[in-house]
């Protein structure tokens, strides 16, 4: 796999990460009703991480001689994710958790594809994806269901 093949991937993740941010803010901000006190700091907390995970990548992308997508007109070229914004709370949590299984998708791709041609990234992606899986299963938490639960692959 080539160099720019890599930088690619990367602000592909970059720009969902960046689209994730800004719905978890959101949902942070406008939950409401029961324990909505614990869904906002759950949301902002995972905001916060996915945060890390995008600087991670623009961090990685720029030592790989890329250019982090930041732009919005850049983010609506790599990625086709739209901010979800529906009204209630456990509607937000599912929405957020699609996000999650769409990265978990992703990063396992994205590790296969790169595997030995880069093991840094490949280490960075797999960190990603641990916490992701992490993200997974507190969502699910929350819903109250715990099927399918993902295992931490990338760990170990």
């Amino acid at each position: 796999m080539q160099t720019q093949e890599i930088i690619d991937l990367l602000n592909k993740d970059r720009a969902n990460e960046l689209i994730a941010i800004l719905q978890y803010m959101n949902h942070h901000y406008r939950v409401t009703g029961e324990n909505f006190t614990a869904l906002q700091d759950m949301f902002k907390e995972l905001g916060i991480v996915e945060m890390r995970h995008a600087e991670k990548l623009a961090e990685r992308i720029s030592l790989l001689g890329g250019e982090p997508v930041s732009r919005t007109d850049a983010l609506k070229e790599t990625t086709n994710l739209t901010v979800q914004d529906p009204s209630q709370p456990n509607q937000m949590v599912e929405a957020n958790l699609d996000y999650e299984r769409m990265a978990i998708n992703d990063y396992t791709d994205h590790i296969k594809m790169i595997g030995s041609n880069d093991p840094v990234t490949t280490r960075i992606l797999e960190d990603i994806l641990a916490e992701e899986e992490e993200h997974a299963n507190n969502l699910q938490s929350w819903l109250g269901t715990d099927e399918n639960a993902f295992e931490l692959r990338a760990a170990g």
